[in-house]
């Protein structure tokens, strides 16, 4: 489940998240948080994916999840350190 960045204080300036602040976990699907996709459409009108939205969901998405994943353990790690300081 996603959650929100401010959760890492300070050291949740570096995560990446969605427009919102919500930061995906690794069981966040593509289309829980909200993206800013310019004017590119992700569904058409009867709700199926659009040429974009599939590369969205299978190529972009998966990208920004593995950089906020990584972003995370780095601030918990950042966190814990300060904490034992």
């Amino acid at each position: 489940m996603a959650f929100h960045k401010s959760n890492l204080g300070s050291f949740g300036n570096n995560v990446t998240a969605d427009i919102n602040g919500y930061v995906p976990t690794e069981d966040t699907t593509a289309w829980e948080l909200t993206y800013d996709h310019g004017s590119e459409s992700t569904h058409d009108d009867d709700g199926n994916l659009t040429e974009y939205g599939e590369w969205f969901e299978d190529e972009r998405f998966p990208e920004i999840k593995a950089e906020a994943i990584k972003a995370t353990e780095e601030s918990e790690s950042g966190i814990k350190d300060w904490q034992d300081n």
